[in-house]
């Protein structure tokens, strides 16, 4: 099997910035991101922007706050061409999200999600094979999962990196000095 069968991809989970309460104004899919939520978005891209990740595909949930953060995190080629997926809402299926990721890894294409907790929590379970856990993920946080894909072998992902909200600050300040 030659070198060039071999490709590496990547997979970007986020869950979401902080978002607006659910209230009179807001219903749970219309919550648009806090002042706050908008600054950790802003952050997530000035990092995405620093590590220039490859990514082909954008794929959101269909609530509101989760589109927000993707306009504000991804490039605008991206966000404008998200596809979004009625599946990454809250308590979506995370075994199916792990297949569907899968078969988007066997294409050889690298892939952005936002989406939601509880189901980005189970998602990860899923990945690392533990599947009746659910980690608890904060808004904002971030995920970069790497993975080689050769035709016809399994698809593994190793978490390369993973980010927190304050960590997330912290970086942006050097980041931008």
């Amino acid at each position: 099997m030659g070198v060039e069968s071999l490709k590496i991809i990547q997979l970007i989970v986020v869950r979401h910035a902080v978002a607006e309460d659910v209230s009179q104004h807001f219903t749970e899919t219309t919550r648009p991101l806090t002042e706050a939520g908008r600054r950790q978005a802003n952050g997530l891209g000035a990092l995405f922007r620093f590590c220039e990740f490859e990514i082909n595909d954008l794929w959101c949930s269909p609530y509101a706050r989760a589109k927000e953060t993707a306009k504000l995190a991804f490039p605008e080629n991206l966000w404008r061409g998200a596809e979004t997926i009625g599946d990454l809402q809250p308590e979506g299926d995370a075994h199916s999200l792990a297949k569907r990721v899968l078969e988007k890894a066997r294409d050889g294409r690298s892939l952005a999600i936002v989406s939601h907790q509880p189901l980005i929590g189970r998602f990860f379970s899923v990945l690392l094979g533990r599947p009746d856990e659910t980690l608890e993920i904060v808004p904002a946080a971030c995920a970069v999962l790497r993975a080689r894909v050769k035709p016809n072998e399994p698809i593994h992902y190793l978490i390369s990196g993973f980010l927190q909200p304050d960590l997330q600050q912290k970086l942006c300040r050097n980041i931008s000095k």
